[in-house]
C-alpha cells in the first residue's frame, strides 16, 4: 500500500493570458489517500484565494482537476502601483497553487506549487491594422540599410577638407 499522500503534480496553463481573460488549466493532484476524504484545492494570489474547489478523495492515484479564474483583479491591483507614465505591456504574476492539509499526510512538503503566468496588458493588433506591408518595408529600410549613393551626388567621405 502507498502512504498516505496528497500533492500537486503538475499544472497545466498558458504562459500568458490578456488580462480581461480569465485563465483556464488543469491541476494533477496525486490522491493517495483513503477515499471519503474532504480537502481543498486552491489558486491564490498571496493571500487572496482567486479559485478554490471542494473535492473528496477517492485514492485514485492520479486525477485531473480543471480551473478557471478571471485575471482582472490581480493585474489591475499591480497596476494601480505602478507611475501614471509606465507603459506595461505585460505584469508577470506568482500565484500558489494549493492542496489543504489533511490529518495522515505524509509529505505536507508537496502541497503546493507556483504558477506563474504573464497577464498581457494590451492585445496584440490584428494583422488587419497593421501598416501594408511595402510601406512598412520601405520605412523599416530607411532606417536600416546605409544610404546608398546615387549618381550625380557627391560624397566627400572620411575627408574635412583640411
Amino acid at each position: 500500500m502507498r502512504p498516505r499522500d496528497l500533492a500537486v503534480v503538475k499544472i497545466e496553463a498558458p504562459d500568458a493570458v490578456f488580462f480581461e481573460d480569465r485563465i483556464s488549466g488543469q491541476i494533477t493532484l496525486k490522491d493517495d489517500l483513503p477515499a471519503g476524504i474532504p480537502f481543498t484545492v486552491m489558486v491564490q494570489d498571496g493571500d487572496k484565494v482567486l479559485w478554490q474547489q471542494q473535492l473528496v478523495s477517492e485514492g485514485s492515484n492520479l486525477r485531473k482537476i480543471p480551473f478557471s479564474f478571471p485575471l482582472s483583479e490581480s493585474v489591475q491591483e499591480r497596476l494601480k502601483n505602478k507611475a501614471a507614465d509606465t507603459q506595461l505591456t505585460s505584469v508577470p504574476l506568482e500565484l500558489k497553487v494549493s492542496v489543504s492539509n489533511v490529518e495522515g499526510d505524509r509529505e505536507p512538503g508537496n502541497n503546493t506549487m507556483n504558477l506563474r503566468v504573464r497577464a498581457l496588458t494590451q492585445k496584440t493588433p490584428h494583422p488587419d491594422h497593421r501598416w501594408p506591408s511595402a510601406l512598412g518595408d520601405a520605412v523599416s529600410a530607411q532606417y536600416v540599410r546605409p544610404r546608398r549613393a546615387v549618381a550625380g551626388e557627391h560624397h566627400h567621405c572620411g575627408r574635412d577638407g583640411g
